[in-house]
């Protein structure tokens, strides 16, 4: 699965490059290296009542043209069908390592 956005964390980035935005064609994006290595995924709805979480890997950091600029490709451990079947909003959180007990802790709280 490939993922992009116009802005991402400098701490995340291996190396950046500042771009225009991809959507207005003015001011700039971040185009981010991200390392290529193990991730967690977190979505919260708007109602902060579902929490959905993935572990994968970062496996490449393509630079299409067509796209926001900081894009990655992930290769998730599981299924991710109900991304594309019930989507929990828009953006999607990345962090570097498994978070996943943690964050399905946090369930709990929702």
């Amino acid at each position: 699965a490939q993922y992009a956005h116009c802005t991402c964390p400098f701490s995340m980035l291996t190396s950046y490059r500042l771009m225009t935005h991809f959507e207005s064609g003015s001011g700039f994006g971040i185009r981010g290296k991200f390392k290529e290595e193990e991730v967690t995924m977190v979505k919260l709805d708007a109602s902060l009542d579902h929490l959905l979480i993935k572990k994968g890997r970062i496996i490449a950091n393509p630079e299409r043209e067509d796209i926001c600029r900081s894009q990655i490709q992930v290769q998730f451990d599981e299924d991710i069908a109900d991304l594309l079947s019930a989507p929990v909003g828009n953006h999607m959180l990345f962090v570097y390592g498994d978070h996943a007990a943690e964050l399905e802790a946090l369930k709990f709280y929702l």
